[in-house]
């Protein structure tokens, strides 16, 4: 006899906002549900910039730890160093 499971995978983006000192300004989640890792990683990021610009921050540095978000980017030329 034979047993399958269905593994139902649910995404959830986060993220928070630091001042130049590393204290915390303000934070935030989202439930995005079943998708890809990518499609999470670029939602979170979406979140975190607009979240910053309703704070009015006008000078922000993102750290992204998802590999493929930051190839995407870069080809786009849209991450400075």
């Amino acid at each position: 006899m034979h047993q399958f499971f269905i593994l139902q995978v649910v995404l959830v983006g986060v993220g928070l906002l630091r001042d130049s000192n590393g204290a915390w300004v303000q934070g935030f989640s989202r439930l995005i549900g079943s998708s890809s890792v990518l499609l999470a990683e670029l939602w979170a990021l979406r979140d975190e910039i607009a979240m910053a610009l309703n704070l009015n921050i006008d000078k922000l540095i993102i750290n992204v730890d998802a590999s493929e978000v930051i190839n995407l980017f870069s080809k786009l030329n849209l991450f400075t160093t």
